[in-house]
């Protein structure tokens, strides 16, 4: 049954003095306050695309980039690559030699590339040079003797007392062990020093 004019009058009163003592809502508002929350999310539509530049300036710019464009590879070898065959440990044929197979027969290798390797019990394979092409070591002569015996001379002659010795010092103590620590030294494994000239001019 619908309800009178004064009869609703009478029930919004009853209910906004209700919600007025519990301070539900102001007392100047007759009806009850709306929820406030947070603002719903809005779903961005999609982004518009950017407007493409007139064809007048990308014709110019692009025009012959197709044939001026070369795929080169900065790390690819100048000249192509050649393999060597690799022999196992002692089937190697009987033409190619080692280096220090071709210094026992009084032969160099005169410049010429590995022509193939063969297998060792280390880590690294030994290369092989054609007999054929190898050349017969040069002489030695005074003067190169002259200077090997010269640097040799250097590292084993000791700074302080002038000896030198049949081994090689060591270069971290830039001595020999008698005059770096004090250590005897047999008199047969060194040389000794010459003795310095007598003065013999007049007084």
């Amino acid at each position: 049954m619908p309800m009178s004019a004064t009869a609703k009058a009478h029930y919004y009163a009853a209910h906004a003095q209700t919600l007025r003592e519990h301070g539900a809502m102001n007392a100047s508002r007759p009806w009850p306050r709306r929820r406030i929350g947070r603002p719903r999310p809005t779903v961005p539509g999609p982004i518009p695309a950017a407007p493409a530049p007139p064809a007048r300036y990308l014709e110019p710019v692009m025009a012959g980039q197709d044939e001026d464009l070369v795929d080169v590879d900065p790390y690819a070898p100048a000249e192509p690559e050649t393999t060597i065959p690799v022999f196992k440990l002692l089937c190697a044929p009987s033409g190619y030699a080692t280096k220090r197979q071709l210094r026992a027969m009084g032969l160099r290798r005169s410049g010429q590339e590995p022509v193939a390797e063969v297998e060792t019990r280390g880590p690294k394979n030994g290369l092989l040079y054609d007999i054929a092409k190898a050349r017969p070591v040069r002489p030695l002569t005074l003067a190169k003797e002259y200077a090997l015996d010269k640097a040799t001379a250097a590292r084993q002659t000791c700074g302080t007392c002038g000896r030198r010795y049949f081994f090689v010092l060591p270069t971290s103590l830039k001595s020999c062990l008698e005059c770096h620590g004090g250590t005897p030294v047999d008199p047969a494994g060194y040389i000794a020093p010459p003795a310095p000239a007598a003065h013999r001019l007049a007084a």
